[in-house]
């Protein structure tokens, strides 16, 4: 994924960055709330805040937004993906590894992803609600949801957001800068 500049770009406060950080993790709101030592509602108001900041339609908007724009990182830990090509050990320095997940069934050599779980977390990856993605896709909510839960097991994430986090870091969905150009024509 390429990182582009944005002009006049909104400033997160030190707290925002640290909430969005541990959304992109796949943390619930209570557990940021824990971690953080703050009230649940806090963390609500700090993610409201971010949203309307980026422009974002939800939280995993946002973090995409926010990886995109270079204002947070991607999570650099975790499991490992098998069938991907290897990369660099986790040590201080330039060079990081990828999260890892133990994957079931891969479909190809190098994306343990279906077509149909791309295409979900592509979307989820632009912002669209579940209900959206039936309707784009002329799916079932059960059966996107299903999507959705499958690529989760596989990337062994915590929820729909850790594997958006998981699949763009390891390259398995496409650019996002790609897909809001297309999705706009």
């Amino acid at each position: 994924m390429s990182l582009q500049v944005y002009e006049n770009q909104p400033k997160l406060s030190r707290r925002e960055r640290e909430v969005l950080s541990l959304v992109a993790r796949g943390l619930d709101n209570k557990e940021v709330a824990r971690r953080l030592c703050v009230a649940v509602n806090t963390v609500r108001t700090h993610l409201h805040s971010v949203n309307v900041k980026l422009g974002a339609q939800n939280r995993t908007h946002a973090v995409i937004l926010a990886f995109q724009r270079g204002i947070c990182e991607l999570p650099r830990t975790g499991p490992t993906v098998a069938g991907l090509p290897p990369t660099p050990a986790e040590e201080p320095g330039p060079q990081r590894e990828k999260p890892q997940v133990n994957i079931r069934a891969p479909e190809s050599d190098h994306n343990p992803l279906t077509s149909r779980q791309v295409d979900v977390l592509s979307m989820l990856a632009l912002g669209m609600t579940y209900q959206k993605i039936a309707g784009k896709l002329f799916l079932s909510l059960p059966t996107v949801k299903h999507h959705a839960g499958g690529a989760i097991s596989k990337l062994n994430a915590r929820n729909a957001l850790h594997a958006v986090a998981i699949a763009i870091w390891h390259g398995l969905l496409p650019d996002p800068n790609q897909q809001e150009h297309h999705r706009s024509a």
